[in-house]
């Protein structure tokens, strides 16, 4: 999962996204001794004990840091997450999995709205080549307000590039270039007027 995530992610990531996984959650509670209870009706969470035990064991390879949004756990070296992608992502009906949790889980998330969600669901979408998913994401008003209200233009200009590489879409070219030629009214007005902007 870190492997295939934008910039890393949060304990509390971790925890909810494994919980999502419903292989490893029955997995989990067949090995479990009792029921793992869920943290809420709409998101299931694994237990705190398992991720810290497997932190601990990791430890060699995995540092955390403060990115955006909050704390996260990445990779101490290059050379570890590119040994996570040739080992263990090798194969990639695995690898498109772990970017299926992803997107489904922050594309939950980033409404609310959750800044590492604005990061890391397109992220997932352009590594799963969801054009479509792309298109409705990248032409949404409320997600480009958000962007430029957390200070994230440069971030959504790497979203429009890296989508067009792989899906021609002409609202994804026509979006583009709207936030490009009124960059400096987001940056100026967008936090604080965002209708205003928009319309």
């Amino acid at each position: 999962l870190i492997a295939c995530s934008k910039h890393g992610l949060t304990n509390d990531e971790l925890l909810e996204i494994l919980g999502s996984d419903d292989d490893f959650w029955k997995y989990l509670n067949k090995s479990a001794f009792h029921d793992i209870e869920t943290v809420s009706e709409s998101r299931r969470a694994i237990p705190s004990i398992y991720l810290s035990r497997l932190i601990h064991d990791t430890n060699f390879m995995l540092t955390s840091f403060q990115n955006i949004g909050g704390v996260v756990y990445n990779f101490k070296h290059m050379s570890f997450k590119n040994y996570a992608e040739d080992e263990i992502l090798v194969n990639k009906k695995n690898k498109s999995q772990y970017y299926h949790l992803l997107a489904r889980y922050f594309k939950e998330r980033w409404p609310e709205p959750y800044v590492r969600g604005l990061e890391e669901y397109p992220y997932a979408l352009i590594n799963l080549n969801e054009c479509q998913s792309l298109e409705s994401i990248l032409t949404d008003f409320r997600f480009i307000q958000l962007k430029s209200q957390y200070d994230l233009l440069q971030s959504l200009h790497t979203d429009y590039n890296a989508a067009k590489k792989i899906c021609q879409n002409p609202n994804i070219e026509t979006y583009h270039n709207f936030v490009t030629n009124n960059t400096w009214l987001f940056e100026q007005y967008a936090a604080y007027y965002p209708e205003f902007v928009l319309q």
